[in-house]
């Protein structure tokens, strides 16, 4: 009797309903660029019996950020060697009419569980493969372990915690006006993977179940979602509209008549949904030829024939090109620098690199006749760079061109998809000095004499150079440079250096300053040598016998820049002189020379007009000195 319900059932749908396109099941996931520039998109194409569609690659257009590449689309339906990933929604009924007997006698209830943990037991967790499991009833219940999982136990467990509800099945309810829907769920997951929903019941009750509206828009809505509705009904028939929107979505229907061919169809089921004959859409990718251009917008058209009469499918998507997509030309250098004529550094050599598709090589110009390409690694142009080729080139300054420094641009000539770099080589590299020694003369013991050496250094090419500074030799710690000790020298630019000598001990002292350059063949490493003599410090004599003696100067304040409070005291009657030295031991000012009575004395010293730097003041008592330091500054 139930077949022959069913049987009616589908001779009334067979000449109520046209199978036309919307019954269909056409989606497109995800994109494939791991072999690019191949890339590919997954299709599940399944007419009304759930079966596979013949489709053709004359069927589709695509395009990729605006270029069309239909002529590149083929279809590849041959079995693949693995499994695609998908997301499977199993969608459960656990109304009460579960714990009634089937046919074999043993509870729905019991059916539903054996099925669903033959189901997970049949899936394949490759390729990021997720289940979800939600429950309905009159309307939808959330499961222990809710979400996507790709963990067998967790939904194994689910199945093991099912409890029945008390009601009757509502299939309107549970597909269109729950919360959560199973289409909202379905659309949480990753688009670029294949959608399947598995719809598991023992029917609805006859006064709650789709009407043909009711079915239309669950139709149109598994259609937005891109999943297939398949179902498994547990010992009665589908009703027609039930058959409709399985169908209608490109999904499989099965009616099961014992616990054991209920386990066995829901083995299928996993298999049929993760099967291995979906189709892939192939075309041709373009490479790119900068980061931007990894970024692809696709859209896929997809037609009902090859006519393309009618537009079944509208999908756009996008993806990330891999590196490998990029047509880049490499240089091993982007600047070559070449030395003086006669020397060694008359030859250069530069790796190229072709990291695209393959491109005819045509040579290379330079915009000034001074340079050749001595060798080309091989044959010499026109010839074919293959994708991944490299050659080594070099590239020669003949002897008989002008000494003269230049700077010249090489251009790389061939059909390749992008722009060529430029190459920039630079001839003839050098600098000067200008004084090859310096003498400070003669400096007291403890102060310090300063000398600028004016244009110590000059940039005479046609590139900045890299310049350091430092001080070597027996006596280096008696001489300091003053400023920045690395700097970068412009093309015709000059350097002044200003040194201090300050001597520690009398005697001839001796160190010098090092002048390096980097590249160095523009010049290398630069000696100046650096001389001075230490003499007796006449202005430090007996500096310190005034303090033990009770002497005392206070300088305020310190530093200065424009009037110095002096306050000192001194323990006898005697001449008295205050005067001011420089750093050189030179007397700049005297503030006073004469007799004066013991005891404490105030004056005041204008700086104003004194060059910034150390100083120091200097108070004689008799046969006592007495010392303090002042530092001018502004």
């Amino acid at each position: 009797m139930k077949h022959i319900r069913l049987l009616l059932a589908l001779m009334i749908f067979a000449t109520t309903f046209s199978l036309d396109a919307q019954a269909e099941s056409r989606h497109v996931y995800g994109i494939d660029a791991s072999e690019f520039p191949t890339v590919k998109a997954t299709l599940l194409a399944r007419n009304r019996m759930g079966q596979k569609m013949n489709i053709q690659a004359e069927f589709f257009e695509v395009e990729e950020n605006g270029i069309d590449l239909t002529s590149t689309v083929r279809i590849d339906s041959s079995r693949k060697a693995d499994t695609p990933g998908v997301s499977i929604l199993l969608f459960v009924d656990i109304s009460n009419s579960m714990l009634e007997n089937a046919q074999d006698g043993k509870r729905k209830f019991d059916w539903l569980k054996a099925g669903l943990h033959a189901f997970i037991d049949s899936v394949k967790w490759k390729n990021g493969t997720e289940v979800a499991m939600l429950y309905f009833c009159n309307g939808t219940f959330n499961p222990k372990h809710p979400g996507w999982l790709n963990d067998p136990a967790l939904l194994h467990d689910n199945i093991d915690q099912i409890t029945l509800q008390a009601g009757a099945t509502n299939y309107k309810k549970a597909f269109l006006t729950s919360n959560p829907n199973p289409f909202d769920l379905i659309n949480q997951t990753d688009g670029n993977k294949a959608r399947q929903m598995v719809f598991i019941s023992d029917g609805p009750q006859a006064n709650i179940m789709f009407d043909y509206d009711d079915a239309d828009l669950a139709i149109e809505r598994a259609q937005a979602a891109r999943v297939a509705i398949n179902c498994i009904m547990m010992d009665e028939g589908p009703d027609m509209q039930t058959d409709w929107l399985i169908k209608g979505t490109g999904g499989i229907l099965f009616e099961t008549e014992s616990i054991a061919d209920n386990r066995a169809k829901f083995r299928y089921l996993a298999g049929h949904i993760q099967n291995k004959e979906y189709y892939q859409l192939v075309w041709t990718s373009p490479y790119g030829c900068d980061e931007a251009s990894k970024n692809r917008s696709v859209n896929i058209k997809w037609y009902g024939s090859a006519t393309k009469a009618e537009l079944e499918t509208d999908h756009n998507t996008s993806y990330l090109a891999p590196d490998n997509s990029l047509a880049i030309f490499n240089m091993s250098e982007e600047e070559l620098v070449f030395g003086a004529v006669g020397g060694a550094d008359t030859l250069k050599q530069i790796t190229i690199t072709n990291n695209g598709p393959a491109f005819n090589f045509e040579g290379v110009s330079f915009d000034s006749p001074d340079f050749v390409v001595s060798d080309w690694g091989g044959s010499t142009p026109p010839f074919e760079m293959a994708d991944g080729e490299s050659r080594i080139l070099k590239i020669t300054y003949p002897e008989e061109k002008p000494t003269v420094s230049k700077e010249v641009e090489m251009t790389f000539n061939g059909d390749f998809l992008c722009e060529f770099p430029t190459l920039k080589l630079i001839s003839l590299c050098s600098s000067e000095i200008t004084d090859e020694s310096v003498d400070f003369e003669t400096v007291m013991v403890d102060f310090s004499g300063d000398y600028t050496i004016n244009d110590a250094f000059t940039n005479t090419t046609v590139i900045p150079l890299d310049v350091k500074l430092s001080i070597e030799g027996t006596d280096a710690d008696m001489f300091v440079i003053q400023g920045g000790v690395n700097m970068t020298v412009n093309p015709g630019a000059s350097i002044n250096v200003q040194v201090s000598f300050a001597p520690t001990s009398t005697g001839t002292k001796n160190a010098e300053l090092k002048i390096e350059v980097e590249p160095a063949l523009c010049g290398g490493d630069f000696n100046i040598a650096l001389s001075g003599e230490g003499e007796p410090n006449g202005v430090y004599e007996d500096q310190y016998s005034g303090a033990s003696k009770g002497m005392s100067v206070n300088v305020s304040p310190n530093p200065a820049s424009d009037i110095v409070n002096i306050e000192y005291s001194i323990p006898r009657s005697a001449p008295t002189k205050v005067e001011l030295y420089d750093s050189m031991g030179r007397m700049v000012q005297s503030l006073n020379s004469q007799n004066l009575m013991a005891g404490s004395y105030t004056g005041t010293l204008e700086v104003n007009d004194i060059v910034p730097g150390l100083y120091f003041v200097r108070i004689q008592n008799g046969n006592d000195v007495l010392v303090a330091r002042l530092v001018v500054a502004r």
